[in-house]
């Protein structure tokens, strides 16, 4: 059941930095507040775990750079709430912690 919704919310988040368009941001602050909500159960269960780190990196860092000022605060609250996860991958290390640094500064 979790792999179909976390299918369902790839899809509304396909564009991450949510285009021109309010509808498309709207379904990509639907899709961050999912993943969001649901941090307890993703950093616990092993195969949602060791994909954290890829989602963060392509789904909610480039909302930093959004138009849409809800989808940047949405990106800051969803990168708080993984704050404390050490992705297998390295993700929350090195040059894309510093990235996830500079957009939040900026």
């Amino acid at each position: 059941m979790l792999q179909t919704f976390a299918r369902a919310n790839a899809a509304a988040a396909a564009d991450p930095a949510a285009g021109p368009t309010a509808a498309d941001a709207r379904r990509v602050d639907g899709a961050l507040l999912a993943v969001g909500c649901l941090a307890p159960l993703l950093k616990h269960k092993k195969p949602y775990k060791e994909q954290l780190g890829p989602i963060m990196a392509t789904y909610v860092m480039p909302c930093f750079a959004s138009p849409h000022g809800h989808l940047r605060s949405k990106a800051v609250w969803v990168s708080g709430v993984f704050c404390d996860t050490s992705f297998p991958d390295g993700t929350n290390r090195g040059a894309t912690y510093m990235a996830f640094f500079e957009a939040v500064v900026r």
